[in-house]
């Protein structure tokens, strides 16, 4: 996995490999309705994913639900992982979720921008197996945020460069949990797209962000 980037630079081989241990652990998930456990909360730290590392933010996944169909939906992943690739998100750090019992804050570092915050309410299903997720809030955090970071974001936001209108504010998408325990956690989304999480401690506070190096920071906000 540390050597793929956590899935980024993974092969064919390597991710065929990984889908098999990922679906063979979710056979064997301990806990059957994992959304409705305490268990789930805490600090998690992605460890891998087979789709965008940007994909782990209620903001984009929001945005997915949006998509008019499957064709819109495949454009608007592809589009996520040419915005990764590209200069404004060349070095992606941490990406991380601190999980409450109705709540997910998403923070994703980004070592030139910032972090990009995603504030988002979830409402377990009646099965216990998936979150309701929807985003009340985005915003860019740090010292250094560019303007084209901005503007990418922003068109995200208003649908300019996908079908399915203006993403707002309680926009519901789907996050199933397939497997749980005290250490690790997959989720996929409703294309299937797999993450797997480590917990890396049982705090449900989100990182500070108020001063950085020295400078007040105010933040950007997206949604």
């Amino acid at each position: 996995v540390a050597a793929t980037d956590r899935g980024q630079l993974a092969s064919r081989a390597q991710r065929g490999n990984a889908a098999s241990l990922i679906m063979g652990l979710e056979a064997l998930s301990p806990i059957k309705t994992p959304t409705e456990t305490p268990r789930i909360e805490g600090t998690w730290e992605l460890l891998y994913t087979d789709g965008s590392l940007l994909l782990t933010s209620p903001f984009f996944l929001s945005r997915c639900s949006l998509c008019d169909n499957t064709r819109e939906l495949a454009k608007f992943k592809k589009s996520l992982n040419n915005l990764q690739k590209s200069s404004i998100l060349e070095d992606i750090g941490s990406v991380r979720e601190i999980v409450t019992e109705r709540s997910v804050v998403s923070e994703i570092d980004i070592a030139s921008e910032g972090t990009i915050v995603t504030k988002a309410t979830i409402q377990p299903t009646l099965s216990g197996t998936a979150w309701e997720v929807s985003a009340s809030s985005t915003e860019l955090r740090g010292s250094n945020v560019s303007v084209d970071l901005v503007r990418q974001l922003l068109d995200i936001k208003t649908g300019a460069s996908v079908s399915g209108g203006d993403l707002v504010p309680g926009t519901v998408a789907t996050l199933r949990t397939t497997y749980l325990d005290d250490s690790i956690r997959v989720s996929r989304d409703t294309s299937g797209t797999a993450f797997v999480f480590k917990k890396v401690s049982g705090s449900t506070r989100p990182k500070q962000y108020s001063r950085r190096k020295g400078k007040s920071t105010k933040p950007i906000k997206i949604l």
